[in-house]
C-alpha cells in the first residue's frame, strides 16, 4: 500500500504528468492522499527489550536475638585461632557445662 501511496503521490505532485480524472484514476476505490500522513492506521508493534534481572547477594534483614540471665544458650559452634595459629573448634555446650558463662560478640 505504501508503494501505491507513493505512486500515486508522484503522479498528483507532478507538474508534467497529465491530469487525471477521478473516473480514469488508477485506485477508483480509494481516496486521495492527504498532505499529512496518518499512521493511524498502520500497525503499531513496539518490541521492548526485557529489563535484566538483578540479583543481590547481600541480605537487608538483621538477626537479633535477646538472651537474658538464667536462658539456656541455643546450642553453636565457635571457632578461633590459638595462641600458635591453629583453628580450634569448641561448642557453646563445652563452654558452659556446669558453669556460669559471659560472651561478647562484635
Amino acid at each position: 500500500m505504501a508503494a501505491s501511496l507513493s505512486v500515486s503521490r508522484l503522479l498528483l505532485s507532478s507538474p508534467t504528468a497529465p491530469a487525471m480524472s477521478t473516473k480514469t484514476s488508477l485506485f477508483p476505490s480509494a481516496k486521495t492522499p492527504s498532505s499529512k500522513p496518518s499512521f493511524a492506521s498502520l500497525p503499531c508493534k513496539l518490541h521492548h527489550q526485557p529489563k535484566p534481572l538483578k540479583f543481590s547477594t547481600t541480605t537487608k534483614s538483621t538477626i537479633s536475638a535477646a538472651v537474658s540471665v538464667g536462658d539456656k544458650l541455643p546450642e553453636a559452634t565457635l571457632s578461633y585461632f590459638d595462641p600458635a595459629g591453629e583453628l580450634q573448634t569448641t561448642t557453646i555446650s563445652d563452654l558452659t557445662k556446669n558453669k556460669k558463662a559471659i560472651l561478647f560478640a562484635t
